[in-house]
């Protein structure tokens, strides 16, 4: 009899235990969902937070702000007919490293690197440079920078400028060349090369600095930087034979021609003297028939 009563106390203990802890568990779920419930829409918020990072042309959303990296486009400047220079600037890694940074560039406002062409400009944060070439000339372009972590890639804001004109088609002989000052020099063909028809009158180097004026003949033989004058120390001189420019001008690496153009070498020189019958001959045969002086022509 005592064991009939003790197994069932037993038994009916143990359906309480069990029953507890059905319920535990139960209400354990049901806490357990609800808290996961309750972090759907944040979830959810940080999921559709990922499309502004496309599109927002301004910093991250706040739910993704130690994920994605954080970064800015900078101005393309250096802009020509058929490249430019961007780049960005990569200021939180968003806790992961920088695996592949650069810009991506089109015609259509917030490029993307899959659906647009774009540059690889190395790792890591901070400042980088883009190159951008085999650009179209008088078109608008869009580009933002973009930085790619563990998490995705992140983009800048949208930055817009538009190429210059593509220059027309020089033909030697009829076309004309400009220095950095605006002087304009007649083109003519002799044989096989294209020549100026008058002495160079630039003040300037071509990226626009200025060469030094040097009229005094001391000074002008102890100096080891760049001079000009003009003959005789004439400003009248300036126009008949262009300007007098020392060695140092001329080696320089800025340079002083303008752009697609340069000094003669000896060698282009003998070529010149050959095709016209030989040194003897060839400065006859190069003397302008034109009454002097003639504005672009020779002098």
């Amino acid at each position: 009899m005592e064991k009939i009563q003790y197994y069932p106390l037993r038994h009916s203990n143990a359906l309480v235990a069990l029953k507890a802890a059905f319920l535990f568990l139960f209400l354990s779920a049901s806490v357990f969902t609800e808290m996961q419930a309750s972090e759907l829409p944040k979830a959810s918020s940080a999921h559709r937070a990922f499309e502004p990072i496309l599109n927002k042309p301004n910093g991250l959303p706040e739910e993704l702000i130690g994920c994605f990296p954080v970064l800015s486009t900078t101005a393309a400047t250096g802009i020509g007919a058929s490249s430019a220079t961007t780049g960005g600037n990569i200021t939180d890694d968003g806790g992961s490293s920088i695996t592949a940074r650069g810009v991506a560039y089109g015609t259509s406002p917030e490029p993307l690197i899959h659906t647009s062409s774009f540059t690889s400009d190395g790792n890591g944060t901070g400042v980088f440079t883009s190159t951008l070439t085999g650009l179209t000339s008088s078109t608008v372009y869009f580009v933002r920078a973009y930085a790619t972590n563990s998490v995705g890639t992140a983009y800048g804001n949208d930055v817009s400028f538009t190429t210059l004109s593509a220059a027309p088609a020089f033909t030697c002989g009829t076309s004309a060349v400009s220095d950095v000052d605006n002087n304009t020099y007649n083109t003519v063909q002799i044989g096989t090369q294209c020549w100026t028809q008058s002495n160079l009158k630039v003040s300037k180097y071509r990226n626009g600095d200025n060469i030094s004026n040097i009229t005094d003949n001391i000074a002008w033989s102890q100096t080891s930087t760049g001079a000009w004058c003009n003959y005789n120390n004439s400003s009248a001189n300036d126009a008949l034979y262009g300007k007098l420019y020392n060695w140092y001008t001329v080696n320089d690496s800025r340079g002083l021609c303008p752009t697609g153009w340069h000094v003669p070498s000896d060698a282009e020189w003998t070529t010149l003297t050959d095709f016209l019958g030989g040194a003897s001959v060839a400065g006859g045969k190069m003397k302008s028939t034109a009454t002097q002086p003639t504005p672009g022509g020779w002098n």
